[in-house]
């Protein structure tokens, strides 16, 4: 992977404008499978039994990733702005330009 976007469609989060890309105020939180193999080379970065793995989006970006099927993922700060519902576009963009995405049902914030 070599792009990840995060944006609301239609709402303002964090000050920034609906479409904004919003990845710099998200950590990730694991991966399933708990590993990180590179698409260069296909090895494995961080393995199964190393506990600490990247938390910054860029920081792993900067691995060249392959993308496992699970990235779970949290804001860093809870926006002032958080509306009681929205939703998000998630979009992945790879090495050789694929680009995969979709849209997460409605979130509902308490």
């Amino acid at each position: 992977m070599e792009i990840l976007r995060i944006y609301t469609p239609d709402v303002t989060l964090f000050g920034l404008e609906a479409g904004s890309n919003l990845v710099d105020h998200f950590r990730i939180v694991k991966f399933f499978p708990d590993f990180i193999a590179t698409s260069q080379t296909y090895h494995l970065v961080y393995g199964f039994s190393q506990s600490v793995k990247p938390q910054n989006i860029d920081e792993w970006l900067n691995l060249s990733p392959l993308s496992p099927p699970l990235i779970y993922l949290a804001f860093k700060t809870i926006p002032f702005d958080l509306p009681e519902t929205l939703t998000f576009v998630v979009e992945m963009v790879t090495s050789e330009g694929r680009e995969i995405g979709d849209t997460t049902r409605l979130v509902t914030f308490n």
